[in-house]
């Protein structure tokens, strides 16, 4: 029996502007399978969090899906109606932003906030279990003291505890998937590491599948099994971290990687990819990516046609990558 939990398929979405439609979710497909840890990484504005936002029914005008499957336990959900929506959404699927403070209601104790996101989906459960229940929660995100900080509001707490609220609130009634979008990116990297031990055990624990939405591509190498790499609504590059941190088979993921600061090389500048990322509204007939790129740049494959995905050999099946001279870079190892 197969324990994928989610499937998404030909995913695609846009936002109306004055200016004209943003594609910014362009035939999106991907799968998760309990317990997996898989990243989805690229600059800011390449899709990430439209993309969380699609998978939990959450884009409002001007944004609105245009196509594709989302199929969560065996069931498609694309084009629920939000009543139906709202008994999925903090049940079978979560969502963790990266804003806690703004996402915690600052005038109604973390207790209550708990017991809430409890009875929303347990409406049998009586108060007093679930304030229970809420302090057991409190203490598997490990905050300490957790039945006397049920009454504590948000702003009593740290950044890096918030986060661990909205975590317990996230995972409150066992999702099969938790999709985190920059949980760390406002904390310092001493919290950063303890939330993602935090995550770790969770995800062990629990199985659940969690879709870790970042920029932090240290952070990917150090907690993810798999990544798939964005840019301009598709992924360019997905397979393992090993694989893809190791020997990247498409430029962009090459660039993004070189642009990781190195304790260790002092001196000279840090590599930056030149030039920026496209006009969703205005796409380019070929190659995304090509006025940036140093192995396409001119070349008139990536202007005319737009690149397929291809598999990526010697890398497990899934690696791939949409790159018209992939198999080229792979074979000479480096771009020239």
């Amino acid at each position: 029996m197969s324990d994928r939990v989610l499937e998404v398929s030909g995913l695609s979405a846009v936002f109306a502007t004055r200016e004209g439609t943003a594609a910014a979710l362009r035939d999106v497909s991907f799968s998760l399978e309990a317990g997996q840890r898989l990243a989805v990484v690229g600059e800011s504005g390449c899709g990430k969090s439209t993309l969380a936002l699609a998978l939990l029914g959450l884009l409002d005008p001007p944004g609105q899906m245009i196509g594709g499957l989302i199929r969560l336990n065996g069931r498609d959900i694309a084009n629920l109606p939000e009543r139906q929506m709202k008994a999925i959404r903090g049940r079978e699927i979560s969502l963790i932003f990266q804003d806690p403070m703004g996402s915690l209601d600052p005038i109604k104790t973390i207790g209550s906030q708990l017991v809430d996101a409890l009875r929303r989906h347990q409406p049998g459960l009586a108060r007093r279990a679930a304030r229970r229940r809420a302090v057991e929660l409190l203490g598997e995100v490990e905050i300490a003291d957790a039945e006397r900080r049920l009454g504590d509001y948000p702003h009593h707490y740290s950044g890096g505890m918030r986060q661990r609220v909205m975590i317990a609130i996230a995972i409150a009634n066992n999702p099969s998937v938790l999709v985190a979008d920059e949980p760390t990116t406002a904390l310092d990297v001493t919290v950063q590491a303890q939330i993602l031990k935090l995550f770790e055990r969770l995800v062990d624990r629990r199985r659940i599948a969690l879709l870790l939405i970042t920029h932090n591509l240290s952070l990917v190498a150090d907690f993810c099994e798999s990544v798939h790499v964005m840019y301009a609504g598709r992924f360019v590059e997905c397979g393992s971290v090993d694989a893809v941190f190791n020997r990247p088979a498409h430029p962009y993921t090459e660039a993004l990687l070189k642009s990781i600061p190195d304790p260790e090389r002092r001196k000279g500048r840090l590599p930056t990819i030149a030039g920026l990322p496209p006009d969703l509204r205005r796409l380019p007939k070929g190659c995304a990516f090509e006025p940036r790129c140093p192995l396409g740049n001119g070349r008139q494959i990536c202007v005319s046609v737009a690149p397929r995905r291809q598999r990526v050999g010697g890398r497990g099946e899934d690696a791939s990558a949409e790159c018209h001279f992939a198999a080229e870079k792979m074979t000479a190892g480096v771009v020239s």
